[in-house]
């Protein structure tokens, strides 16, 4: 915004609240797609895969989502702290590196939850575990800007 635009901006500001145009709702939208179907994906569908493909036993695999919510719960707070504490904060802002960075970690840890190597039920448990209480705690990073 150049120094016309601001000015202009503060001067309708002071006559008349500001509102959410329908192009923004739609772009704002729109860039949270893709989040949502890896968030939709995993939710819907991971359960059945844990239990029909992996061959989980169904409160196992139902344990696992209860103790990835929990640690999701912490760790959210852990990372937006962390997020919102940044003091070297470059020129694009603070929520960038997050979404950049994070999106490879992100796909590899999808890839992971949906691909079980070929371990006893023990190991599919701890496999399961480990993978969904990740796959939680990088989508924090990638839902860093909605805090806003």
């Amino acid at each position: 915004m150049d120094a016309t635009e601001t000015h202009a901006a503060t001067q309708k500001n002071d006559q008349a609240p500001r509102t959410v145009t329908l192009r923004n709702k739609i772009a704002y939208a729109v860039g949270d797609m893709g989040n949502n179907f890896l968030f939709d994906m995993g939710q819907l569908y991971l359960l059945n895969y844990f239990t029909d493909q992996v061959g989980l036993p169904s409160a196992a695999a139902g344990t696992v989502f209860l103790v990835a919510k929990i640690w999701d719960a912490f760790a959210d707070m852990g990372v937006g702290t962390w997020i919102d504490n940044r003091t070297n904060i470059s020129k694009r802002g603070k929520f960038r590196p997050f979404l950049l960075w994070a999106a490879i970690p992100l796909a590899m840890l999808l890839i992971a939850n949906f691909t079980t190597p070929n371990f006893s039920v023990t190991g599919k448990l701890i496999w399961a575990y480990v993978a969904t209480c990740c796959l939680g705690l990088v989508t924090v990073s990638q839902t860093c800007h909605l805090a806003r």
